[in-house]
């Protein structure tokens, strides 16, 4: 009951934000989905780490460092240092080009640098909702699998009114509504972070940590206690993980939507370090201790966390159960309004064959918004096994939107990727890296599935790209030899004008 109760006054809370949101209005859709282009830094940093912070970093990470050991934990620190790098290298530019160019998804960029015709640009958003509906899915599962723990309702009714929740925001109040609930959850889930290692920590001292952990090498080696992440394994995920996971369109969009590159740039650093401090030490060190407190716990890895800490503190095993909701429903709101982005600009705004007034814009993405929320439901109604499975697939369909159809036009060294290759490469590994995950067919080689599907896609980019025609040489100097020049100029301007903060190294990158 105290759960219910609790998690009813924090949706409602999320849904008065939604109603405050919206009385600021909307200019069009542009102003629905990219909240004006006028993010400042701190909401900037907030919903970077919130839309970071997911069900995966809040159970499904923590438990697989119950059941795993280390050998996950250091897939955590790689990947996230590799991706945190990349974010500081490429958000900026597509910053900088969405100011120059009209675009709101990956596909506005796809279209405008390739040259791509409609068909081509359907085929990049049909990949964008798949590596986005099963981050959402696996948000939901989550929220789900906590009422049903925490207060006994099913794991199909706590996903509906989570996503019910997330969608009547979402509807009412834009990407204004998802930042300022980000703002809200993610200062919910830093506090319950913080105070349930501070809770555990004494406990597992006199439990024997971490002296204790010394009985237990294969909780602090590869391949794991269970086996699972051996080198070639771990070394391929934890790689193919950090090249991939900053290509989800729900971190694309957070790069146009701040007021300036500065902004942009600093905020990515404000949410990954404490995604950092947060999702890859205290919550990782949380499930250690209890791996310590209790060794044996027979409940499945992704509900460790939760059923522990509600049989050990109930009051706080309640906070945390609205923390971890506040966490998925901050990834899915993202993810949410981002794949209706998509539907409105990659396939509705393409078939349009006539104009529509400003207000009819905003009615259409808020329609979108439900279409979205209804593919969802019937999704999360299968009940998938795995939330780190779902996570998983969505990163590396991330990963392939990044690397055929993102990291071309940002970086020149890319300019041999060939519109032709970029869609065959795409479509290739996207079905295998299904069949692999999805379909649970053993990948080659003793890597991931997923990651086969994007070693696939990187592959066929290299064979096809020689025998195909290339990118229009238009497209190439614009973003190759005039955009990104006067990125470097821009970042240089605003060197001069901050010294204190920005320093020449940020000229050079």
């Amino acid at each position: 009951m105290g759960f219910a109760i609790a998690m009813a006054v924090f949706l409602a809370a999320n849904i008065l934000l939604g109603f405050i949101s919206q009385r600021i209005g909307f200019a069009d859709s542009a102003d629905y989905y990219l909240a004006g282009k006028g993010v400042n830094l701190t909401l900037q940093g907030l919903t970077t780490f919130a839309t970071i912070s997911s069900g995966f970093t809040m159970m499904g990470a923590v438990g697989s460092i119950y059941g795993h050991g280390l050998a996950f934990l250091w897939l955590g620190w790689i990947w996230s240092t590799i991706y945190t790098l990349w974010w500081v290298f490429y958000q900026p530019r597509v910053w900088f080009f969405s100011r120059q160019v009209p675009i709101q998804t990956i596909g506005d960029l796809a279209r405008d640098y390739f040259q791509f015709k409609d068909i081509q640009t359907y085929i990049v958003g049909i990949i964008s909702v798949l590596a986005q509906i099963g981050y959402i899915v696996a948000q939901l599962m989550a929220v789900g699998l906590l009422f049903n723990v925490l207060s006994g309702i099913s794991v199909t009714a706590g996903v509906l009114i989570s996503l019910v929740v997330v969608i009547a925001y979402t509807y009412i109040g834009g990407l204004r509504a998802v930042i300022w609930t980000d703002a809200l959850q993610c200062a919910i889930f830093l506090i319950v972070a913080i105070g349930s290692f501070a809770l555990f920590l004494p406990l597992a001292t006199q439990a024997g940590f971490p002296g204790v952990l010394l009985n237990m090498p294969e909780h602090l080696t590869l391949p794991g206690a269970l086996g699972t992440w051996t080198p070639v394994y771990a070394i391929t995920y934890a790689f193919a993980w950090g090249m991939c996971y900053m290509g989800l369109p729900m971190f694309f969009t957070r790069a146009i939507t701040p007021r300036s590159e500065r902004d942009c740039r600093r905020g990515v650093g404000i949410g990954n370090g404490l995604t950092n401090i947060v999702c890859w030490f205290l919550m990782p060190i949380v499930g250690l201790l209890l791996l310590v407190i209790y060794p044996a716990m027979n409940v499945s890895l992704d509900m460790v966390p939760a059923t522990a800490i509600f049989q050990t503190f109930p009051w706080l095993g309640i906070v945390y159960g609205v923390a971890v909701a506040a966490a998925c429903l901050s990834t899915a709101n993202s993810a949410l309004i981002a794949t209706s982005n998509v539907f409105y600009k990659d396939f509705y705004e393409r078939i349009r064959r006539h104009n529509i007034t400003q207000e009819e814009e905003v009615k259409f993405s808020r329609i979108f918004v439900l279409v979205v929320g209804g593919i969802c439901a019937v999704a999360a109604a299968l009940q998938p096994d795995s939330i780190v499975s779902l996570v998983g697939i969505s990163a590396f369909l991330a990963g392939i939107l990044f690397w055929c159809f993102i990291a071309p036009p940002c970086f020149h060294k890319l300019a041999w990727v060939t519109p032709t290759a970029s869609i065959i490469a795409a479509i290739v590994g996207t079905i295998f890296a299904s069949i692999f995950v999805l379909g649970k067919v053993p990948a080659p080689f003793g890597v991931h599935g997923a990651v086969a599907g994007w070693l696939i896609t990187m592959v066929l980019l290299f064979v096809i790209s020689p025998l195909t025609k290339k990118v229009p040489m238009n497209s190439q100097q614009r973003y190759h030899a005039q955009y990104i020049p006067q990125y470097f100029k821009h970042v240089a301007d605003n060197a001069k004008e901050h010294p204190q903060t920005v320093g020449e190294s940020q000229v050079s990158v």
